[in-house]
């Protein structure tokens, strides 16, 4: 909720102390920024700590500061290797979950209270025959067993119609390396 207010605050179209990230906060101008910051936050959050109040408003500077220097031009495939790994993240995590809601048997549930967000499939945007696919591939430190009960529950879920509408055809990449399919499995 304070982190909220910092945000709201500093983004207010009345408010005119904005800081600036091109320059590091210990300057004079971001130091002014955050004294006032500090002030209004102290009136409104009276019962929060000042260090707390202080911290926050370092961190939205901080994050304003990573925004702006991912801004450059230089720092385009950083920013890109950034949002790729944050959307694979957010894909392993949607797996999980749906591959979690499948599971049947105490044996299955057993097995699968050792599946992790990192022990899921990477999948990569790609085109095959014009259609738009998930190229798979499988951690190769997975275990055995629980990559068999992965391809039970995709199958599982795939049976599903509801599922498959709304999610890319999977392809399997041939191999474990990463630096693109060999051959494609369909």
């Amino acid at each position: 909720m304070l982190q909220e207010a910092v945000r709201r605050l500093h983004n207010s179209e009345n408010n005119p102390h904005k800081y600036d990230p091109q320059t590091g906060i210990s300057l004079p101008r971001n130091q002014a920024v955050m004294t006032y910051q500090l002030e209004e936050l102290k009136t409104t959050f009276a019962d929060a700590d000042p260090e707390c109040i202080q911290a926050c408003c370092k961190t939205y500077f901080e994050t304003l500061r990573r925004k702006y220097n991912l801004s450059q031009p230089e720092k385009s495939q950083l920013r890109d290797a950034i949002k790729t790994g944050a959307k694979n993240r957010q894909r392993k995590r949607r797996l999980l979950d749906s591959r979690s809601k499948v599971v049947q048997t105490d044996a299955e549930r057993e097995l699968w209270q050792t599946a992790t967000v990192e022990l899921m499939s990477d999948e990569e945007d790609a085109i095959v025959d014009g259609r738009p696919v998930w190229i798979v591939r499988s951690p190769s430190h997975r275990n055995p067993q629980l990559s068999e009960l992965c391809e039970e529950l995709q199958r599982r879920l795939e049976a599903d119609m509801r599922y498959t509408i709304l999610h890319h055809q999977r392809v399997k990449a041939d191999g474990n390396g990463h630096d693109g399919p060999s051959f494609l499995q369909l």
